[in-house]
């Protein structure tokens, strides 16, 4: 029994840590959409897909996935792309700071007067 425990203990933590995996990528993957980050989004997605496929005994080696990871990818690269873009151009259309006006020549012509009271 001593030999059997860890063994099994070993076991059931993979399997544990293989669904917190899944459950944390699938949502990971909905709060960077969310969020707006579109590529650590289209990431996250890749990595809940394959899990889900781990647990579905489905084919997973890189043949399959491949086009897949590179679609979604992609997906998200444009996607962050076009939000760029949109920034950029918003950034483009607000009007720039008016030149100073220039400053009008005081009256005096800036010269010091000097007042001295006579002593005699």
């Amino acid at each position: 029994m001593a030999l059997i425990a860890p063994v099994l203990m070993a076991l059931v933590l993979f399997y544990w840590l293989v669904f917190c995996l899944s459950v944390a990528a699938w949502l990971k993957a909905l709060i960077h959409l969310l969020g707006g980050n579109f590529i650590r989004c289209a990431l996250w997605f890749n990595v809940g897909v394959f899990m889900l496929f781990w647990w579905t005994d489905k084919p997973h080696d890189w043949d399959t996935m491949m086009p897949g990871i590179v679609f979604f990818t992609g997906l998200g690269v444009l996607a962050t792309f076009v939000r760029w873009r949109k920034k950029q151009q918003a950034m483009q259309t607000i009007p720039t700071m008016p030149a100073w006006p220039t400053p009008k020549t005081p009256a005096n012509d800036n010269l010091i007067t000097l007042f001295v009271k006579d002593k005699s």
